[in-house]
């Protein structure tokens, strides 16, 4: 018999496995898709396979709908191993099983109260801090803890539902500084809102939540990830191969921007003339069926990376004295992201 920290090591090992396979696809980089001819590193067996394959049709096989394509034996066995070592992601239905245990909702008794939290809240966002405060709500309540730090909180949204709604003591540590202070501002219109309709007594039990700014990891952003950017990229090689991976200005795209209009504002900070002839780009960009197969494969081993990243945390945890389960509490069309990891210090 295993212990769990036997089985996620040898789970862990398994999944590593797969991806060191794989690593020349997970190292390969959009923006360079033109110039260093990116196709080519897939095996011929993919290269016949996904040539002319549409997006919807790739995506369908990678959801396991039925599909007309031989596919290469190899891809069929990577998406099989995928599927059989990562994390399932379907949400759980047995709320009990996570110990969902709810605090008296001391806001929203006021039906004009109801939508007290949702203001200034995506629909997506609304329904991960739904589900998360009732998690972090339930831990607490066991684990006879009063007091829960929230670390990116963002708006502050999650906390002042800690705060207000389950009667926590909750603070939010944010690097920005002007999301901390819409925060406070909003935990003001908040307690505004409630002091037309709660008694002072009730006002008196709220816990204003803290909310404090403190650079915790550094601020690197991340490069733009589509056929534009990789054809822009080629230009720049040859006009200078020094500008090779050169910061470039966010663009917001639109279905009508050209290429050209595209690269004139991206390339508007870097003070270099612009390209008399944008030919090649555009011949580039006839081949955005293959940067999006290409990346969409790469996508494939997402699941799995993430496996490991949290199944690495949570042996962390367990190495550490805490109990730890991890479970799929959102819904994965609305959150990939769907796992939460709760540890608990018996």
């Amino acid at each position: 018999m295993y212990s769990q920290e036997e089985t996620l090591r040898s789970t862990i090992d398994k999944s590593l496995k797969v991806i060191r396979l794989y690593d020349w696809l997970l190292n390969l980089y959009v923006l360079d898709f033109f110039v260093d001819n990116h196709w080519t590193k897939l095996p011929l067996s993919w290269q016949e396979c996904f040539q002319n394959i549409t997006p919807q049709d790739l995506g369908n096989i990678l959801s396991e709908v039925p599909t007309k394509h031989v596919l290469p034996l190899s891809f069929i066995s990577l998406i099989k191993a995928v599927k059989s070592l990562s994390l399932p992601r379907d949400k759980i239905s047995n709320k009990n099983k996570i110990g969902l245990l709810l605090s008296e909702d001391i806001c929203n008794g006021h039906p004009r109260l109801k939508n007290l939290f949702l203001k200034h809240v995506k629909l997506k966002k609304r329904h991960e801090i739904c589900l998360m405060s009732k998690v972090v709500s339930g831990v607490a309540v066991e684990s006879k803890c009063d007091a829960v730090v929230d670390f990116g909180s963002g708006l502050g949204h999650l906390v002042r539902v800690l705060a207000y709604n389950n009667n926590l003591y909750a603070a939010g540590i944010e690097c920005q500084s002007q999301l901390t202070e819409e925060a406070r501002r909003l935990d003001l219109q908040l307690e505004y809102t409630a002091s037309k309709h709660l008694s002072e007594k009730n006002m008196s039990n709220f816990h204003r939540p803290i909310h404090l700014n403190m650079t915790l990891t550094s601020n690197t952003q991340l490069d733009e990830v589509h056929a534009y950017r990789a054809a822009l990229e080629r230009i720049l090689v040859d006009y200078d191969p020094k500008l090779k991976h050169a910061p470039v200005r966010n663009i917001k795209h639109s279905d009508t921007m050209t290429f050209q209009q595209y690269s004139t504002q991206a390339l508007s900070r870097l003070n270099i003339p612009l390209p008399a002839c944008f030919a090649r780009g555009e011949a580039d960009l006839r081949q955005w069926r293959r940067v999006v197969t290409l990346y969409t494969l790469r996508l494939a081993l997402a699941p799995l990376v993430e496996t490991v990243i949290l199944l690495d945390r949570v042996l962390y945890i367990l190495e550490h004295g805490l109990s730890c389960e991890i479970h799929p509490v959102f819904d994965p069309k609305l959150s990939p992201r769907n796992h939460i990891i709760v540890g608990k210090r018996l």
